[in-house]
């Protein structure tokens, strides 16, 4: 599309649904100015599969989310995070640090 910047996808739209660049939010959730439970989304977000889980092995999700020094979070502090997450709505209740579930 003429007017893109160069890099850039630009957002598609299919009925009520939009369609954004995955590893736009893949950075994002690796990006310490966002709030964490923000960050929790982006992963979400950025590592989903076609039905809206975004598996992670061992250890992976706490590394993604590591803070401005990048130092990885702690298992608690992980699951504090996806807590609030979860009761932001931004993922669905079923979420844990090995699998996040968008909302429908």
């Amino acid at each position: 599309m003429k007017g893109l910047p160069v890099g850039r996808t630009p957002i598609q739209f299919e009925g009520d649904y939009i369609a954004v660049s995955q590893e736009e939010y893949k950075r994002r959730a690796r990006d310490p100015r966002f709030d964490y439970a923000h960050r929790v989304e982006y992963a979400a977000m950025g590592w989903a599969n076609r039905i809206g889980h975004a598996e992670f092995p061992t250890g992976k999700l706490n590394e993604v989310l590591a803070d401005k020094n990048g130092k990885s979070l702690s298992v608690n502090a992980l699951n504090n995070h996806i807590r609030k997450a979860k009761g932001l709505g931004l993922v669905e209740p079923e979420s844990n640090r090995r699998c996040l579930v968008l909302p429908e």
